[in-house]
């Protein structure tokens, strides 16, 4: 059912719910006037009956005084004290119209009755007061309600006529004045059918009716905004993917033709398989981190959150960058303080940090160290990679975590990426519930900030889960001592000595937790 033929019938039903109430309303107020007049109307007669009384112009059936009593249909009684007969008119009959109850009530004031009698139609109004200045006679005046039932049914009958038409008009009325409403907004939807989704800058017609229709049309605007924002930024997430996916799968398929070869030596064909294979592992992480970003953006991104020492994950990535590190010739430093913890997902918190330093030993030409700081403040853990390179350009920073983002292709002494690692990072930080942002130091060099909130309680290094406990970044010293791999030292002050390039462990003590 349309809006317009709803809005009809609402109106068509308030308008039947009104005409019944009136008319209701308009019955009661009717009668309750002509009963009021009729009322009136007894008293005059029962002070005319009294004169009469008074100046001995009854019996009745004469004809004599004031009223014409005999022959019309007139009701007069005189009841004697003990209930008996005294006059009557031929209309009102020969037995009183009071039961003794009534009679003594009517002694004492005046009072209206209904009475019916089987030879009456319909019921007499009757006026029972006491005579005055007599020995306890009641008179009895009455008179049909023939005239109030005939009102009534006047009344009735134009109510059934007219409502029915008045419930009519209503309903046409409702439907015109609804489609004269609703005629702008079937306009917008024609014009938003028509709207072309390849066309990033159709939009509706705003009227300049400065009502909702106008607030309408700038929200469905709004909206169409989004959506071919959306759309434009899915398109280039393919087209982006595609190219991406694109270069590797071109290099497999040029190296199998070398190996196909009939003269391709057994150490070309070799070779080939390893560049397959080194191929192959780049589409498998290219393949990982589009799904991943895919899954992050449906709000989807699967946590095993369990509340843990930062330190032991934070070193463990490292690790794993110590040959790259060391073809670098970049040292690799934690600064951390003892017994940050927070709840997270141990994986994919690794990844952060593998995603956070192999973006600063791509970017760190001419950069002595990346450093890793993790400390506590408030509430929050702020764990920072830092580098001494040249910094990212100020064009840069504020889509530094857009997918397929890069600063440059490649910078010297650096591998040109995807541009999915910051993108991946901020999706996995903002399901950990944080937040993450990079800067340029002053000092020179970039620096990137997550930012975690932090466990309540200062966690026991020694019971920190990992795969190898709570070992340092040198991965070999215990809990409490600083250690070096790879000729690196530093004292348990933080003061490092020089050595080969390596990863360097600066221990303090936690300032407030």
């Amino acid at each position: 059912m349309s809006i317009r033929l709803r809005l009809a019938c609402i109106v068509a039903l308030t308008a039947a719910a009104l005409v019944t109430a009136a008319g209701f309303g308009l019955t009661a107020e009717l009668r309750s006037g002509i009963v009021a007049t009729l009322q009136d109307s007894l008293r005059n007669s029962a002070a005319r009956v009294a004169r009469d009384l008074g100046g001995g112009a009854l019996p009745l059936d004469r004809g004599s005084g004031h009223l014409s009593l005999a022959r019309d249909q007139t009701v007069v009684q005189v009841l004697a004290p003990g209930g008996q007969l005294e006059y009557s008119t031929e209309a009102a009959g020969q037995l009183g119209l009071l039961s003794r109850a009534e009679l003594a009530i009517a002694r004492l004031r005046p009072s209206f009755l209904q009475v019916t009698r089987p030879s009456w139609h319909n019921p007499r109004i009757v006026l029972a007061e006491p005579v005055v200045g007599g020995r306890g006679e009641v008179m009895l005046v009455g008179a049909s309600l023939d005239e109030v039932d005939h009102s009534i049914a006047l009344l009735e009958r134009g109510l059934a006529l007219g409502g029915p038409l008045v419930v009519l008009v209503a309903g046409l009325g409702g439907w015109l004045i609804a489609g004269r409403a609703l005629r702008p907004v079937e306009r917008l939807r024609v014009a938003a059918e028509a709207l072309s989704g390849s066309d990033p800058a159709s939009e509706l017609a705003v009227p300049g009716t400065h009502d909702e229709l106008e607030r309408l049309a700038k929200t469905l605007n709004g909206l169409l905004g989004r959506l071919h924002g959306a759309l434009a930024e899915q398109k280039a997430f393919v087209a982006a993917a595609s190219h991406e996916l694109g270069t590797p799968l071109a290099a497999v398929r040029a190296e199998l033709e070398v190996a196909r070869m009939a003269d391709a030596t057994d150490a070309e064909r070799r070779q080939a398989l390893e560049v397959i294979a080194s191929r192959v592992d780049q589409i498998v992480r290219l393949t990982r981190d589009l799904l991943l970003l895919a899954v992050g953006d449906e709000r989807a991104t699967s946590l095993h959150l369990v509340a843990q020492s930062i330190e032991p994950l934070v070193a463990e990535s490292l690790r794993g960058f110590r040959s790259r590190a060391d073809a670098l010739g970049v040292a690799l430093v934690l600064d951390a303080d003892p017994g940050v913890a927070c709840a997270v997902d141990a994986e994919h918190f690794r990844r952060v940090i593998d995603n956070l330093v192999a973006n600063a030993l791509a970017h760190a030409a001419g950069s002595p160290v990346v450093e890793v700081r993790v400390r506590r403040e408030a509430e929050s853990a702020l764990i920072e990679v830092r580098d001494a390179g040249p910094g990212f350009p100020e064009w840069f920073l504020p889509r530094a975590f857009d997918r397929f983002s890069r600063a440059e292709e490649s910078r010297p002494g650096g591998r040109a990426g995807a541009g999915l690692g910051l993108a991946i990072v901020r999706t996995l930080v903002e399901a950990h519930g944080g937040s993450v942002t990079a800067s340029n130091r002053a000092e020179g060099g970039a620096a990137v900030l997550v930012v975690l909130a932090a466990h309540r309680d200062r966690w026991s290094e020694a019971a920190a889960p990992g795969p190898e406990g709570a070992r340092t970044a040198a991965g070999s010293d215990p809990p409490g001592r600083a250690g070096t791999t790879g000729g690196a030292s530093s004292t348990t002050d933080g003061s490092a000595r020089p050595g080969a390039p390596g990863i360097e462990t600066r221990r303090r003590e936690c300032v407030s937790l």
